[in-house]
């Protein structure tokens, strides 16, 4: 019988020290997210924000059926890694985790910028074009 144990790489802990600002949150109801950072919770504001990298990061993964880095070799599969690959560019892995959006609402356009070893990449894409395509694959979809 084979034991799968889902222990977090390093970069998936998180120490969040005893405070006050979070516990008056808790009481309050009122998320601490909410709240504007004061210079007493600027080491809470910092670890909430690493969280949200690793999980927006894995969401993201396991959304296109990737696994991310701390399940990978527990399910027998440690090659995936957290990369993209484009068409366009050739010979390039971009790093998921680095990919930044920009959203221009008066133009209706998104600016995607990924990153890796060799580089960037920078793509403008139409609102238009992307609601014209399969969500899952990229390719383009005709109007019925």
């Amino acid at each position: 019988m084979q034991h799968h144990h889902f222990m977090p790489q390093s970069s998936h802990v998180f120490h969040l020290p005893i405070s006050e600002t979070v516990s008056s949150s808790n009481e309050s109801g009122k998320p601490f997210c909410c709240d504007e950072p004061n210079g007493n919770s600027e080491q809470e504001w910092a670890v909430f924000s690493k969280l949200a990298d690793a999980v927006s990061a894995d969401l993201l993964l396991l959304q296109h059926n990737m696994m991310p880095a701390f399940m990978q070799g527990q399910q027998g599969n440690s090659s995936t890694a957290m990369v993209v690959t484009i068409d366009e560019v050739e010979d390039s892995a971009f790093d998921v985790p680095f990919t930044q959006l920009d959203i221009d609402n008066s133009h209706k356009k998104f600016t995607v910028r990924l990153f890796c070893n060799e580089g960037g990449y920078q793509k403008i894409i139409g609102g238009d074009d992307l609601r014209s395509r399969n969500p899952k694959t990229g390719e383009g979809e005709e109007n019925s």
